[in-house]
């Protein structure tokens, strides 16, 4: 068997990221997403927000952090 080690594409990061999450739950009870997503406004306007979750085992993973820089 000849293996090569190669730069990943994004695709290629997509397949490893949703494989790793598919293997975790597969060793808890329930697939259980606790959604942390929130957002911050000021007279109306968002200023600042998080895209997060938290899994069942007690990890939280923060997908996107945003705070306006005029702040």
């Amino acid at each position: 068997m000849k293996l090569s080690i190669q730069d990943c594409t994004n695709e290629d990061k997509e397949y490893l990221a949703e494989k790793l999450v598919d293997y975790n739950l597969s060793k808890v009870q329930s697939e259980l997403f606790i959604d942390l997503s929130h957002k911050i406004e000021k007279d109306g306007k968002i200023i600042a927000g998080i895209i997060a979750r938290m899994y069942c085992w007690n990890v939280v993973y923060i997908d996107t952090l945003w705070v306006d820089s005029k702040l």
